[in-house]
């Protein structure tokens, strides 16, 4: 198998997984960010509603993309699978300094969520990483 073809299947497992736990739980992601009381709240709860579409659906978008021979999207790929875990972090670390408390036990009651926030990301990063080497070597072995 071409790394086109994992690309491409990647990107599929990707929007399959996300949105397969967004329709799963579709009160955790669908709500109106700008209904909570403080600004920050709503600035966080903005930055993680993008973060999950972009997470969802861009990064398979420029996955399948890049896929197609568009090489310099690879720069996009750690902003759009990034945004989500740093704004659900963001806001967990507001809770924790407001209240006094940590808000991450539906990681142990719900561990898909391990995957979204987690382990989706970190193979985002790692892809790009890939493809970055890949470039620079065509880049080198080009001159």
């Amino acid at each position: 198998m071409n790394s086109t073809t994992s690309l491409r299947i990647f990107a599929v497992l990707i929007a399959a997984t996300f949105w397969g736990v967004v329709f799963t739980f579709r009160d955790f992601f669908f709500f109106n960010p700008l209904e909570a009381d403080e600004v920050l709240r709503q600035v966080q709860l903005l930055v993680s509603t993008l973060g999950w579409i972009s997470l969802s659906s861009v990064v398979p978008l420029l996955l399948l993309m890049i896929a197609q021979g568009h090489h310099k999207l690879v720069q996009l790929l750690p902003y759009a699978g990034l945004l989500w875990p740093v704004g659900v972090a963001s806001t967990q670390l507001t809770l924790r300094i407001q209240n006094g408390v940590w808000f991450t036990n539906y990681l142990t009651t719900y561990p898909v969520f391990i995957v979204t926030e987690i382990v989706l990301p970190l193979c985002v990063v790692l892809i790009w990483k890939q493809l970055r080497q890949t470039d620079a070597e065509e880049a080198v072995a080009s001159e």
